[in-house]
């Protein structure tokens, strides 16, 4: 029998110490896309209860099927009442979807997948890695969507609207020297973000490509829940303007250079990188900054008349 159910079996639990929806009160992201075979994709996705599951998402490219991973550099803000925070990160995500909607997702190219085209909202990032600059975030993120997120080092220099000359995207994003997780409760968190090794470098020049706007929004994204259920957990994230979007020509994508550590990490991000990006080109990027809000002018002498 069909009907209302309790809203604890849809919802998971609250996070002690946070609320939702978290507000954004700036953002600015870059995604790189990369076509990868299914199978890959596939053998990375959680295991669940049968038909609980998720199935990796195809595209079509002419004639031949493929699967789809992404990076995405963020880089945001959000107000608290006492504090304001910053946080980089970067979420590695391969595309899938409920087994549970079979018979109901499209199956269509990566191209009109990227332009926003799947209104059913079925088709989205599984987080497979987390790299984060913020320990609050970290433990935001792991609480509420079972997001495999971990704290990190990063540095970056990507184009700004108070540095119109930048116009090329670098990050780099590193281990760091931490004190043992159960211990980093009682460490400042300036003392969690100590530079260690390179996990791994995105270096990128797309200057030149064609772009256009696209309306991906809301994309929805998941996860694992948290608390030993082992069930997937999605949530939309909404955005209030478009996507700059650039399908990029080979010429283009060989402008995208990848740099991995000489080692594998903890995490096993960087080994992750080498199986489904390393010797890949991408096939897409995409840019979101939200709006300016306000400006403040240069100076100008008062001159007496």
């Amino acid at each position: 029998m069909f009907g209302q159910v309790d809203e604890s079996a849809l919802f998971p639990g609250p996070v002690e110490g946070f609320t939702m929806p978290f507000f954004y009160a700036s953002l600015q992201s870059f995604w790189l896309y990369y076509l990868v075979e299914v199978d890959l994709v596939a053998s990375v996705l959680p295991d669940t209860a049968p038909g609980a599951g998720l199935r990796p998402a195809r595209f079509t490219d002419g004639a031949d099927e493929y699967a789809m991973v992404s990076l995405d550099l963020q880089r945001y803000t959000g107000h608290g009442d006492s504090f304001l925070e910053h946080v980089e990160e970067v979420e590695f995500n391969v595309y899938a979807y409920p087994e549970a909607r079979d018979g109901a997702v499209p199956l269509m190219s990566w191209q009109d997948y990227l332009r926003g085209n799947d209104q059913t909202k079925s088709i989205g990032g599984y987080r497979l890695h987390v790299p984060c600059s913020n320990p609050q975030a970290v433990a935001a993120g792991r609480g509420f969507f079972g997001e495999p997120k971990f704290v990190a080092f990063f540095d970056y220099t990507v184009p700004a609207p108070n540095n119109p000359e930048v116009t090329t995207w670098e990050y780099g994003v590193y281990d760091v020297v931490a004190p043992p997780e159960e211990l980093q409760q009682q460490y400042p968190m300036a003392d969690l973000n100590k530079q260690g090794p390179l996990i791994f470098k995105i270096e990128a020049d797309l200057t030149g490509a064609d772009t256009f706007a696209a309306n991906a929004s809301p994309i929805i994204e998941y996860g694992v829940n948290p608390y030993g259920s082992n069930r997937i957990v999605s949530n939309w994230w909404s955005f209030y303007d478009t996507f700059e979007t650039a399908f990029l020509t080979p010429e283009q994508a060989a402008k995208v250079t990848l740099t991995l550590g000489a080692e594998n990490d903890k995490w096993n991000l960087r080994d992750d990188l080498q199986r489904l990006v390393a010797n890949r080109l991408p096939v897409a990027a995409q840019t979101y900054q939200s709006p300016i809000v306000s400006a403040e002018d240069g100076p100008a002498f008062v001159v007496p008349q």
